[in-house]
């Protein structure tokens, strides 16, 4: 253990609340698909170094769903893929606008992919 987390350490035992070590969790960086697939396609290995492992909150038109897989419109032929957890399929279909925040994973044949996803609702949508 070190001098640095002892205090995390210390809350935990003290007051039981556990203490992320690494601090707090960063802000998801937001897109566009579009932006992020012409991004991708520009230099996918400049991409891939950007933003692999980090959280991206990305916003596009829904192209297509299977089960968990949906499909955001990339602009000119691209998309973006979007993997959500086994058994999660979204409540998104062909024609919709949604919201996504997943992990960056790869940039594959049909564009950059996302993994771990889940759909963020609409603030503006009526409650």
């Amino acid at each position: 253990m070190t001098l640095r987390s002892l205090p995390a350490f210390l809350l935990t035992v003290a007051v039981g609340i556990p203490v992320r070590a690494d601090g707090p969790k960063a802000a998801p960086v937001e897109l566009t698909a579009e932006a992020l697939a012409k991004e991708c396609q520009a230099d996918s290995a400049k991409a891939t170094a950007k933003y692999k492992g980090k959280a991206l909150r990305v916003t596009g038109k829904v192209q297509a769903v299977y089960d968990e897989l949906v499909y955001l419109e990339g602009g000119g032929g691209d998309r973006v893929i979007i993997r959500c957890p086994t058994g999660t399929k979204p409540a998104v279909k062909a024609g919709d606008a949604a919201t996504f925040e997943g992990t960056f994973d790869l940039v594959a044949v049909l564009g950059p992919s996302l993994t771990d996803c889940k759909l963020v609702p609409d603030p503006k949508a009526k409650r």
